[in-house]
C-alpha cells in the first residue's frame, strides 16, 4: 500500500531517473556492508569437531554357539542408560582425575548415543571445539560405563548368591522333615510301596472287583446260553454236545445212504415186494433203527445241554452273590485304606515338589553368573574413539557463498526498488506545423523543470520552444481552415 501511494506521488511529481554511476553506488552501498558483516560473522564461528565410537550391548557368541539375536528394545534401554545422570557424573569425576575437567551439563550437550536398527550396536559420539578433548571424553565415558556394569553385575551376583544359599538351606530343612513324616505315615498304615497294587488292602480290593466283574460276565454268558438252548428247543432244533456231534454225524450219514438205497428199491419194486423180500426188508429195518437212534441221541443231547447250561448259570449266580457279599464286607476297610493311600500320594507329591525346588535352586545357583549376564548385557567396544581431524560444521565456504549471493541479491533489490519508486516520465510526441512528429531528446534536470513549470514567464523576448510546441497544433489548424475557404 505504501509503495503504491509513493509511486502515485512519484508519477505526479516525477524526479530525474538514476544514471548508471548512481545505480552502481546504490548497489555497493547495499552490498558491501551486508557482505562484510556476514563474512565476519561466518569466519568468526568456531569449528565443531565430532569423535565417534561403536559398542555392542551383548556378549560375543562363542565358537560353538549361535550368534545372539538382535534386541532393539534392550539396545534402546542401554542407550538411555548411557546418557543417565549417574554415568555422566562418574565420567566427569574420571575426567577430573585425568586433568580434563568437564561439567556434567557440558557432557549432556556434547555426548550422544544412537542405537543401530535391527542390531545390538550403539553408535556413540561427542561433539565440541577441542578435538583432543573429545577423544578423551568419549573413551572415558565408555570406560565408566563398563566399570559401572561390572560393579553392578558383581553386586547383583553376590546378592543373588546369598539369597539362593538361604533358600537352599530352608528347602533342605523342609525336605528332611517331609521325608521323616512320610516314612512314619507309611509304617503306621502298612503301606508297602508307592504302587497301590503292591499293598494288601488295595490288592484285595482290586482282586475282589476284578473277580466280581468276571463273575458277572460269566453269569451273563450262562444266562444267554440257557436262553439260546430253550429257543432252539421251542423251534424244534436239536442241541448236541460237542463230544456227541461226531457220532451223530456218522449215524446221520449212514441213515442217509440207507434212505437213498431204499428210494432206489422203491423205484424198481413195490412196497409189498420189498416187505416180503428178505434182503430188501433188512434195509428198511436198518433205516428205522438208525432213525430211532438219531432221535434218541438228539433228545438226550438236548437235555444234557440244557441241564449243563442251567447248572453253569446257577453256579455263576452263586459266585456273583458270594463276591458281592465279600466286597460289601471289605468295603469299609478298602475305603479307609483308599483315603490313607491318597493322603500318602499327596505327601509324595509334596516331597517331589520340594525335591524339584531344591534341584532348581541348585541349578540357579550354578548358572547365576550366566543369567546375570543375559539379564544385564555387557558392553563390548567395537571401535574406540579416535582423534577427529576435520570439523563437521560450519562449512565456511558454503556459508560464505550463500552470504555472497544474499548480499548481491540485496544490492540488486535496492537498485530495483529505487527504479520502482522513481519511474521515468512519459514523453509526449510533438507535432510541428508540417505535421511531422518530432520527439525531443531526454532533457536535463534543469530543462525538465523549465518545461514542466508552464506558469513561469519567459526570461526574455524571443522564441519560446515550449510555447511553440503548445501553439503549433492550434496555428496549423487555423491555416488549414483558411486554405479551405
Amino acid at each position: 500500500m505504501f509503495l503504491k501511494s509513493f509511486r502515485q506521488y512519484a508519477n505526479a511529481y516525477p524526479t530525474p531517473p538514476l544514471r548508471i554511476p548512481q545505480r552502481i553506488s546504490l548497489f555497493l552501498l547495499a552490498f558491501l556492508p551486508l557482505f562484510t558483516i556476514s563474512q565476519i560473522l561466518i569466519f568468526m564461528q568456531p569449528a565443531i569437531y565430532r569423535s565417534e565410537a561403536s559398542v555392542l550391548t551383548s556378549e560375543s557368541a562363542q565358537v560353538d554357539q549361535a550368534p545372539a539375536e538382535a534386541d532393539p528394545q534392550q539396545t534402546g534401554i542401554q542407550a538411555q542408560v548411557l546418557l543417565g545422570q549417574d554415568i555422566l557424573e562418574k565420567t566427569a569425576a574420571r575426567l577430573s582425575e585425568r586433568s580434563a575437567p568437564t561439567d556434567v551439563a557440558d557432557l549432556h550437550k556434547m555426548l550422544g548415543a544412537t542405537p543401530v536398527a535391527d542390531s545390538n550396536l550403539i553408535k556413540l559420539h561427542a561433539e565440541g571445539y577441542d578435538p583432543g578433548k573429545l577423544q578423551v571424553i568419549l573413551n572415558a565415558w565408555i570406560e565408566t560405563y563398563r566399570q559401572l556394569r561390572e560393579d553392578y553385575i558383581r553386586q547383583v551376583t553376590a546378592q543373588s548368591t546369598a539369597t539362593l544359599d538361604g533358600e537352599l538351606d530352608r528347602v533342605g530343612l523342609l525336605l528332611s522333615a517331609k521325608r521323616r513324616e512320610l516314612d512314619q505315615f507309611r509304617l503306621t498304615h502298612n503301606i508297602l510301596s508307592q504302587d497301590s497294587s503292591d499293598n494288601q488292602a488295595h490288592a484285595r480290593l482290586q482282586g475282589l472287583n476284578a473277580s466280581l466283574n468276571n463273575a458277572l460276565e460269566e453269569e451273563a454268558k450262562a444266562k444267554a446260553k440257557v436262553g439260546a438252548i430253550r429257543a432252539a428247543i421251542e423251534e424244534g432244533r436239536p442241541v448236541i454236545p460237542n463230544q456227541d456231534s461226531r457220532s451223530l454225524a456218522v449215524l446221520q450219514e449212514t441213515a442217509e445212504r440207507l434212505r437213498d438205497k431204499l428210494e432206489n428199491l422203491r423205484g424198481r419194486y413195490t412196497e409189498h415186494y420189498i416187505d416180503f423180500h428178505p434182503t430188501m426188508k433188512i434195509v428198511k429195518q436198518q433205516l428205522s433203527e438208525l432213525d430211532a437212534k438219531i432221535s434218541e441221541k438228539e433228545h438226550s443231547g438236548t437235555d444234557f445241554m440244557l441241564q449243563e447250561a442251567n447248572t453253569a448259570y446257577v453256579a455263576a449266580r452263586r459266585t456273583v452273590a458270594d463276591l458281592q457279599k465279600q466286597l460289601a464286607q471289605h468295603k469299609q476297610k478298602a475305603a479307609e485304606y483308599t483315603g490313607q493311600f491318597e493322603k500318602y500320594q499327596a505327601m509324595l507329591q509334596e516331597l517331589e515338589g520340594l525335591e524339584k525346588l531344591q534341584q532348581d535352586t541348585k541349578q540357579r545357583l550354578a548358572d547365576i553368573e550366566v543369567k546375570q549376564r543375559q539379564t544385564h548385557p555387557q558392553l563390548s567396544v567395537i571401535d574406540w574413539a579416535t582423534l577427529p581431524t576435520e570439523p563437521i560444521r560450519p562449512d565456511y565456504w558454503l556459508a560464505a557463498a550463500i552470504a555472497l549471493a544474499a548480499s548481491v541479491g540485496a544490492g540488486l533489490f535496492a537498485v530495483w526498488l529505487a527504479d520502482y519508486l522513481n519511474p521515468n516520465p512519459q514523453l509526449r510526441n510533438l507535432q510541428t506545423i508540417t505535421g511531422i512528429r518530432v520527439y525531443p531528446h531526454r532533457p536535463s534536470p534543469n530543462d525538465r523543470r523549465q518545461l514542466l513549470d508552464r506558469r513561469r514567464p519567459p526570461d526574455a523576448l524571443g522564441f519560446d520552444p515550449l510555447q511553440a510546441i503548445n501553439e503549433s497544433p492550434r496555428e496549423d489548424g487555423e491555416d488549414r481552415r483558411r486554405d479551405r475557404r
